[in-house]
């Protein structure tokens, strides 16, 4: 795999793709085939030890070591997609996720890397696809909705990328591919866990705002709390005090910042789309 252009194809910058090539070949690819094998074959964490090590000895950051076996191990993975008959085209698609976790990062802690590596053990599985605007995945419900899902039926679960706006139009292109997709006959149901559907949450979304359409698009049936644990979305820092006059840039984040200042905590809601293409 020629590792400057995969980079340069999923958007990393040009800053971010010379660091970790240049580390790729200082350390050795073949450094990395255990570590790989043992994060793609299952949910342990037995690949923790062998990334760690490998951190240590080059004095690099974890995350940033959690990154270059993700990327080495993206080529293995684009030709399981070749072999399962997806497209290139859908690979590409899935893998930028690792651009905007590689952002994140960087913004939250300062490194080039990830600090959620456990998150793309299911995109490695093919257990997890971006289909447009929107990541799907099935699993095993663990809830009731109506007469449309009981507990242990297998439903759709979809996650938000943070690869920018999202539009009702890119929502509703990203339905339509699901629909497809997962090779729907009557309807497709869509369910999603996330802040963006937390009720206390939705007068917060300037009104009407694409964040306040998406909530308008679920049916939203159970919440939790969550305290301060989605503030790094915002703000990329994770307490509160430490956010400053500067880091307020737009109303969602006035909204956000006042409410967490004023001893609310923020949550999680889980809705359902029942879509009909």
């Amino acid at each position: 795999m020629d590792i400057k252009n995969f980079c340069s194809r999923i958007g990393f910058p040009h800053e971010a793709t010379e660091y970790l090539c240049d580390l790729i070949e200082k350390i050795g690819a073949d450094t990395f085939n255990t570590a790989i094998e043992t994060y793609v074959a299952d949910e342990t964490d037995d690949y923790k030890p062998l990334t760690k090590e490998i951190a240590d000895a080059n004095g690099i950051s974890v995350y940033t070591a959690d990154m270059l076996m993700l990327i080495l191990a993206a080529q293995p993975l684009k030709d399981k997609y070749a072999q399962n008959g997806y497209s290139e085209e859908l690979y590409y698609d899935t893998i930028c996720d690792l651009t905007y976790k590689l952002t994140e990062c960087k913004k939250l802690h300062g490194v080039w890397g990830t600090f959620v590596t456990d998150w793309f053990r299911w995109f490695y599985q093919l257990k997890r696809f971006t289909l447009g605007r929107l990541q799907y995945e099935m699993r095993i419900s663990e809830f009731d909705y109506k007469d449309k899902v009981k507990k242990g039926d297998e439903v759709i679960y979809c996650h938000i990328p943070s690869s920018g706006p999202i539009t009702p139009e890119s929502v509703t292109d990203s339905l339509n591919r699901a629909y497809e997709f997962y090779g729907c006959d009557r309807e497709l149901i869509v369910a999603c866990s996330s802040w963006m559907l937390y009720p206390p949450h939705y007068d917060l979304f300037p009104e009407n705002s694409n964040i306040r359409k998406f909530y308008d698009m679920f049916d939203v049936f159970s919440t939790k709390e969550m305290g301060t644990h989605d503030l790094w979305r915002f703000f990329y820092k994770e307490n509160i005090e430490d956010i400053t006059e500067e880091d307020i840039k737009t109303r969602l984040h006035r909204n956000f910042y006042d409410f967490v200042k004023a001893g609310n905590p923020m949550g999680s809601g889980l809705g359902v789309i029942v879509y009909n293409k």
